[in-house]
């Protein structure tokens, strides 16, 4: 990890990123506390589909732009764009408002999120693309922690307005950073030389699930991590539910679970880049799983809040594990040209996925209780399991043994290559 931290463009791109996920959940926490004051349960479901919508429905164009935009051009004006989406909520605490500027936040955030992420490899080197992923889930993770409690405290402290003018300037430092990175991936050859047009058709660039669905590693793993988020997503709508209602707990307690969970996540993040060989990976992917679903299912079976508390870290830290195995794997197998494409393909469907969860588990809550809920949760997550260890198996590594940059048919900039 320390190799890491000394290259200066690392620093600033796993920095970035976390700063990325700070204002996120500051903002989110801002959000969820103005409507529980002033308005309806609806609402925040409203709000939490708002977050995720753009992601999911922008995945497509936004991978393509990666792939075929400079970084640092790109990068700038997605953070931009967030300036503008946080900076338009100081003008109204309207829900329309509000729904209409996340939109534009997120929006930013569908073209940052695998943009950073794709650059990071360039930065790091191939060789230190698993412990890179690694470290930035794990940072990601502290900064979501520490972004939840500094929005509830910040809120407390200097309003609803001090919170998002704080959101609005960590947003506008990811405009420095983007400049700042001195590393960057131009596009469709952008930077060298460039021949003498051809009077020949442009190629057409591959869809991101098109190159995952060539790779049957890259592909299982990324489904083993939808159907991981469809299955435990839906948790975090109830479980304040099951801590205050269900086992009489406090705030307090419930406030200490959640930095059981992130804590633990933190943790996993940080030990899984020790793990090397995608082999070892996808084996220590698959018993997170089911260790992470066994551990929520106990979880709904409690008699006591004291309980939570050391599920949670494991639970937390099997998350951890999950997080940074699953993008290394893909990360690491794709080629560099296409991986804006791919991570943007496969948050967008992990997106879309979290949010069927919450739906689904909101509904449910209602109709058996949030121990069935987190049992449930917990059982669907060990399925998860053997359908990762396909990845392993000898059929997926048939013709896959090597990265996806290395499948035929591809250029160098990630586009199909004409017929002759």
């Amino acid at each position: 990890m320390k190799e890491l931290l000394r290259i200066r463009d690392a620093r600033i791109a796993l920095g970035a990123r976390a700063l990325s996920q700070l204002g996120d959940a500051m903002t989110l926490i801002a959000l969820s506390i103005l409507i529980a004051q002033t308005g309806q349960p609806l609402d925040l479901t409203v709000l939490l589909v708002a977050f995720a919508a753009p992601v999911v429905a922008l995945s497509s164009w936004a991978g393509r732009l990666v792939d075929t935009r400079d970084s640092r051009h790109l990068l700038t004006a997605a953070a931009l764009v967030q300036v503008a989406g946080s900076a338009g909520l100081l003008a109204s605490t309207s829900l329309g408002w509000q729904v209409g500027c996340i939109l534009v936040i997120q929006s930013g955030q569908a073209v940052a999120g695998p943009g950073w992420g794709a650059l990071l490899p360039r930065i790091v080197g191939e060789e230190k693309v698993g412990r890179a992923i690694g470290l930035q889930q794990a940072l990601g993770s502290a900064a979501w922690l520490a972004g939840t409690a500094l929005g509830g405290l910040a809120f407390a402290a200097v309003g609803f307005h001090g919170v998002i003018l704080i959101d609005t300037l960590a947003f506008g430092s990811l405009v420095g950073a983007a400049l700042a990175v001195r590393t960057h991936r131009a596009g469709a050859g952008a930077g060298c030389p460039a021949p003498t047009p051809a009077p020949t058709p442009a190629p057409a660039l591959e869809s991101g699930w098109r190159i995952l669905h060539r790779d049957r590693v890259s592909g299982l793993v990324v489904a083993g991590l939808v159907l991981f988020v469809v299955a435990l997503e839906g948790t975090n709508v109830v479980e304040a539910f099951l801590v205050i209602d269900v086992l009489g707990a406090g705030p307090a307690a419930y406030g200490l679970l959640g930095l059981c969970l992130g804590t633990g996540v933190t943790v996993g993040s940080v030990l899984c880049t020790r793990i090397d060989g995608d082999r070892r990976r996808i084996a220590v992917l698959s018993a997170a799983a089911g260790t992470l679903g066994l551990t929520i299912a106990a979880a709904g079976l409690v008699g006591s809040v004291a309980w939570l508390y050391p599920l949670f870290v494991v639970a937390g830290l099997a998350n951890g594990f999950i997080n940074g195995l699953g993008f290394a794997l893909v990360v690491g197998r794709t080629a560099d040209a296409a991986r804006g494409r791919v991570l943007a393909a496969a948050m967008g469907t992990i997106r879309g996925g979290s949010v069927v969860s919450l739906l689904v588990a909101g509904v449910a809550a209602g109709w058996y209780g949030p121990r069935a809920v987190f049992v449930g949760a917990g059982l669907l997550t060990v399925t998860v399991a053997p359908v990762l260890l396909l990845a392993r198996g000898r059929r997926a590594w048939a013709g896959h043994g090597e990265p996806a940059d290395a499948s035929p048919g591809v250029t160098e900039v990630g586009a199909v290559e004409p017929a002759a």
